[in-house]
């Protein structure tokens, strides 16, 4: 059976919640690699996943 790959995401809001969650995503791995920025990599991956984060 082949692999078709999942349809796009079709409205604004998901296209913004698949970037925001890539985002996270970017930052946890960050919070990895540097120690030292962990406080201030924290804040933003966590406000990120707060609804209304853009208030």
């Amino acid at each position: 059976m082949p692999w078709t790959p999942p349809s796009p995401p079709t409205g604004l809001s998901e296209r913004l919640a698949l970037i925001m969650a890539g985002l996270r995503g970017v930052l946890a791995a960050h919070m990895v690699k540097d120690r030292s920025a962990v406080a201030v990599l924290f804040l933003a991956w966590a406000r990120l996943g707060r609804p209304g984060f853009a208030v």
